[in-house]
């Protein structure tokens, strides 16, 4: 109701007053200067690693959706090593490749890549991840022996090992084959134009951004193009171009403390919220939802990002309904 209204119908009212009573003397109009009242600021969080709760969580009331989920490909995107995961011939199976040859077995209940050259064992990997299962899989490793000193961050490290299997025809290939962008398989020389008996660090600056769940505030500070990442002086001059946290020194505070931990360029496994691509990969954190009765929001919100989401909701004072603002 517009100003110019509500003026009228006061007026009318103290027209139809009745004038038996003595007149009681009108309060002074509020001032309309001065400081506007702050706007409700909507509490709605589904970006942090708090806010996410997994698939299992989701199947307590989607029970259809999660065990369609179960049978995507989605959910064995990727996967933790183990019999029913592994879809390779780990029987003892051999490829000669190279200068080298690869071996794939399974020993006290481990899956193994062995790798050789001239008859000599040099390197033994334990698989301890898998990538895909429909067509192709390819193998995550921590090295168990090899040439490196035992202090070597290759034995504790997680990477990407060189060999991948066909499913289909049942054939173990170079990752040349699955990754064919790298480079070109032989240089001028003849020689491979990578070492395949060697690990590649890809996997927490590559393949795992991709393959599993994780929490949406990782990609907010995640940088991955080789460039330097934003500093938090870039990162608060952006956001003081938004008069509306100038005078919002809490807003800094914790917008500083979250760019510290999160500037990444690599993701640990430890900030994975499932391995694989589960439910809150697209949906987000789904804590909120959980309760039953807080509907699903589809994009990225928490009370310090205010109208910078794609898709904002004002949380309106006098239960109206929320209104959406795009920005």
């Amino acid at each position: 109701m517009s100003f110019t209204k509500q003026v009228l119908i006061v007026a009318v009212a103290l027209l139809g007053i009745n004038h038996v009573a003595p007149a009681q003397p009108l309060a002074p109009l509020r001032s309309l200067e001065g400081p506007i009242p702050p706007k409700k600021v909507d509490q709605y969080s589904n970006i942090r690693q708090e806010d996410y709760i997994g698939p299992e969580a989701c199947a307590k009331c989607h029970e259809k959706n999660y065990s369609t989920w179960k049978q995507h490909p989605h959910s064995r995107m990727n996967a933790l090593a183990s019999d029913e995961t592994v879809v390779g011939d780990f029987s003892g199976t051999r490829l000669s490749y190279a200068d080298g040859e690869a071996a794939f077995l399974k020993r006290d209940g481990a899956f193994l890549m062995e790798f050789y050259r001239s008859g000599k064992r040099i390197r033994t990997f334990r698989i301890t991840r898998t990538i895909g299962w429909r067509y192709m899989q390819e193998y995550i490793g921590v090295q168990i022996e090899g040439p490196e000193p035992l202090d070597d961050p290759r034995y504790t490290t997680e990477a990407y090992l060189q060999f991948g299997y066909l499913i289909k025809p049942g054939t173990w290939l170079p990752q040349h084959y699955f990754n064919p962008e790298t480079a070109p398989e032989y240089g001028t020389d003849g020689a491979t134009d990578f070492d395949p008996f060697v690990s590649e660090s890809w996997y927490t600056s590559r393949c795992i951004f991709c393959h599993n769940t994780y929490s949406y505030d990782t990609r907010l500070y995640t940088d991955r193009t080789g460039g330097p990442s934003p500093s938090f002086e870039t990162i608060k001059a952006l956001a003081e171009a938004d008069t509306s946290h100038k005078t919002n020194p809490e807003f800094f505070e914790q917008l500083q403390m979250l760019s510290y931990t999160q500037q990444v360029r690599k993701l640990p496994t430890s900030k994975l919220v499932t391995v694989g691509i589960s439910c809150e990969s697209c949906h987000l954190g789904g804590r909120e939802h959980s309760d039953g009765v807080t509907p699903i929001r589809f994009s990225p919100s928490h009370p310090l990002l205010g109208e910078w989401t794609p898709d904002y909701v004002v949380a309106p004072s006098g239960g109206a309904k929320p209104r959406r603002i795009k920005s």
